[in-house]
């Protein structure tokens, strides 16, 4: 009988131990974490670890992903957001790898496009020159990769988008440098499209600089690349017709000026834009007035009533997308 009590306090000890080990673990003496694990060749890495970054490497190429799919599906305020999320962490991982820095300046490039299609130049040229710094730093490493064709191409891009801007701003000498650069660049690295588009922009340029001739060469092998690469109705074929029937409509193009070419140009370009954006997108709008403009110099009385129609209905296009009709309707006046 006395052997078992013995026994039986034995046992209590040993269970207030365990008790009391217990509590010591609920402590916080053992607690597992988000950043801890229970296996001790498992290292989550974080925050503050300096042995590597706090996200697996394929974090950020999925980023890119999924901004690129968003993007493709139209919802560019969500497309905008992950890629600055994603620029920021790329931002705070310095230093970065090579792959990575390609996928930072890709990133910045990208938001450069976004901030120039909502009209904001300045903030646009910040993104364009921190992506064209990175690409330059990176093409500095003497170890020649398969990203080497990829980075030149960027650079080509973004040489064009800032000679855009440089021809927005009057500034037609440094755009012309800037967008001949970026022409060789996007040559050497095959890229049909990026060239097609830096000869749109040429065009543009020679245009307003009055060189009618060299003007018409660039859109007109803009045309013909855009044309085989996108089929002959696309927004983009739209838009080389459109430069091109404005170069032809222009009278101080002695040789060059063709106005039943131009009308013929502006029809065409109206067909294309109602039928892959919309017969009430602002870019028929801008065509109606163009061609309205053209029709309003016939002498016959059915191309004038024409013109007048597709001056109204310019004008209701505008009203409905821009809301201002006092400031539209001087615009379309002046006609």
């Amino acid at each position: 009988m006395h052997e078992l009590d013995m026994q039986s306090d034995e046992f209590s000890k040993q269970d207030e131990s365990m008790k009391k080990e217990s509590v010591s673990k609920d402590d916080g003496i053992d607690t597992i974490f988000l950043t801890e694990s229970k296996h001790k060749h498992v290292e989550i890495p974080t925050k503050d670890d300096k042995k590597g970054p706090a996200y697996p490497p394929f974090a950020t190429k999925l980023s890119w992903l999924v901004a690129m799919f968003m993007k493709d599906m139209g919802h560019s305020g969500a497309t905008e957001d992950i890629l600055t999320s994603l620029n920021n962490k790329l931002q705070t991982n310095y230093p970065l790898t090579r792959d990575d820095l390609f996928l930072q300046a890709k990133t910045q490039e990208m938001l450069g496009r976004f901030c120039q299609d909502r009209g904001d130049k300045q903030e646009a040229e910040k993104w364009f020159v921190k992506s064209l710094r990175i690409v330059m730093d990176a093409s500095d490493e003497e170890e020649e990769t398969e990203l080497d064709l990829d980075l030149l191409n960027l650079k080509g891009c973004l040489l064009s988008h800032l000679g855009f801007l440089r021809m927005k701003e009057g500034l037609y000498d440094s755009a012309e440098d800037l967008l001949k650069e970026g022409l060789e660049y996007v040559r050497e690295c095959g890229n049909m499209t990026a060239r097609a588009d830096i000869q749109y922009n040429l065009g543009l340029l020679r245009t307003q600089q009055s060189d009618f001739i060299l003007a018409e060469s660039d859109l007109r092998q803009s045309l013909s690349t855009r044309e085989q690469w996108f089929g002959n109705a696309h927004p983009l074929v739209a838009d080389t017709l459109f430069a091109l029937a404005d170069l032809m409509g222009k009278k101080d193009s002695s040789k060059g000026y063709d106005k039943i070419r131009a009308e013929t140009l502006y029809r065409k370009t109206v067909k294309i834009r109602e039928d892959c954006l919309g017969s009430t997108h602002l870019a028929v709008a801008d065509t109606l007035l163009a061609l309205g403009k053209v029709l309003m110099e016939e002498i016959s009385y059915g191309a004038k009533t024409e013109a007048v129609g597709l001056l109204r209905r310019a004008l209701d296009i505008k009203t409905t997308n821009l809301g201002n009709p006092n400031v539209i309707q001087r615009s379309t006046e002046k006609v």
